[in-house]
């Protein structure tokens, strides 16, 4: 079994640490790249082949890209449950709801939630304001990062549940 990584508009050298707690999990590292969200269709579509071909699905599956936004990672690897998705860098965004928006820079999940995920960034609707901004016009928004408060929506509509790191 072998996890996978995304590189976003990243080298490997710039991942570095990313890898390094990647690899902290005991499994392999197979990497593929992307250029942009909206090549993640074209990466799901190399990821499931791999796994059909090999008849292995992988164990982890991280996404990375270049957003200069720091991520704090922990010593040791944290592995995600069923249906949760590991994210960082909360911020909470109300005051009188436990709402809380993570970065979009770094995150892993297991392999089938992935594809799910995947299919938000491919899908676009991040970009649609009236979309998410009408189910948080009462809310106090604290976190200015490009799409955190869509993403952090989008996840508790599909129950994918964020583990805040």
């Amino acid at each position: 079994m072998k996890n996978l990584l995304v590189l976003n508009n990243i080298t490997e050298d710039q991942a570095s640490n990313y890898i390094s707690y990647i690899n902290k999990s005991g499994y392999k590292l197979e990497i593929i790249t992307a250029e942009g969200y909206s090549d993640l269709d074209r990466v799901v579509y190399l990821k499931q082949s791999k796994q059909l071909n090999s008849i292995q699905e992988y164990k982890y599956c991280f996404y990375l890209d270049n957003q200069q936004e720091l991520i704090d990672l922990p010593n040791n690897f944290i592995a995600p449950q069923y249906q949760n998705i590991m994210v960082f860098n909360p911020v909470d965004i109300s005051k009188n709801y436990n709402i809380k928006t993570s970065s979009t820079k770094f995150w892993y999940t297991n392999s089938m939630e992935f594809d799910l995920v995947c299919k938000f960034w491919k899908s676009n609707i991040h970009s649609i304001e009236s979309y998410f901004y009408q189910q948080v016009k009462h809310f106090e928004i604290k976190d200015n990062r490009k799409y955190a408060v869509p993403f952090a929506f989008w996840l508790n509509e599909v129950i994918l549940h964020p583990n805040f790191i």
